[in-house]
Formats: C-alpha cells, sequence, structure tokens
C-alpha cells in the first residue's frame, strides 16, 4: 500500500489548515452578524420602551384635558385625584431607568390650576412634542 504525502495549498499549508482558516472566517462573520443583532435588539427595546412612555404622557393629558373641560377649566391637583375622578385607569409609570418613575412626581400645576405641564423624570421634556404640555 501506498502512503500519500500531504498535499499543499499555496504557502506551504495543509488542506486541514485551510479548512480551519476558512472555519475562523466563517466563525468571525457569524459573530459579526450576532452581535449588529444585538445592538439592533436593544436600540429598538430601547425605542419601544420611549414610544410606550410618550404614550402614557399623551394618555395622561388626555385624561386631564377630559377633567379640566368637565370642572370648568381647573385642573386636578394631583394624578390621584384623575384616578379618583375615574378619567385615569391604572397607575402609570416610566420603565426607562432601573427604577420606575412615576409620572406624579412630574405633575406640576400652576398656581391658578388653569395650566399643568406632565413630563417624564427620566428623560427631558421636549417643547416640539404637542403633547407633552397640556395647557
Amino acid at each position: 500500500m501506498q502512503r500519500l504525502a500531504p498535499t499543499s495549498h499555496g504557502c506551504g499549508s495543509t488542506m486541514i489548515r485551510s479548512r480551519r482558516g476558512a472555519c475562523l472566517k466563517i466563525l468571525a462573520v457569524v459573530a459579526g452578524l450576532a452581535a449588529l443583532i444585538i445592538v439592533g435588539f436593544f436600540y429598538y427595546r430601547s425605542k419601544m420602551m420611549r414610544d410606550r412612555c410618550v404614550a402614557n404622557v399623551q394618555e395622561i393629558g388626555q385624561a386631564l384635558q377630559t377633567y379640566a373641560t368637565q370642572h370648568q377649566g381647573v385642573y386636578p391637583k394631583d394624578l390621584e385625584s384623575l384616578r379618583k375622578s375615574g378619567q385615569l385607569k391604572g397607575h402609570k409609570t416610566c420603565h426607562l431607568s432601573e427604577l420606575p418613575s412615576s409620572y406624579d412626581q412630574a405633575y406640576k400645576l400652576a398656581p391658578d390650576g388653569r395650566s399643568c405641564t406632565i413630563g417624564c423624570d427620566n428623560h427631558p421634556l421636549t417643547p416640539e412634542h404637542p403633547n407633552w404640555e397640556s395647557r
């Protein structure tokens, strides 16, 4: 029986070495794609949480407007009063930080009771967004 010598594939590398190199390249590509997918997942997760926060603020703003309409333009002294009136269902919190923040802390009522602001403690209010401030 004749023994075969290892075949050479350029630069003196054997076939096993060239397969190992191909496997490492494929592994590097897969790892890169996995990293992109993970980054994308966390980006869209944080965007979803911001969108949920904005939706909560919009819901609270609409409830405040309804309350003020029913009470001759006067807003409630706090969001608990709004819940007791039945205008706002449940206790809304923002989960953009490790400790959920309540919108109750961000609710500010003007001294005359005829204007208020509502927002979130976890990120700044943006004046260009129409539902961040209720008047």
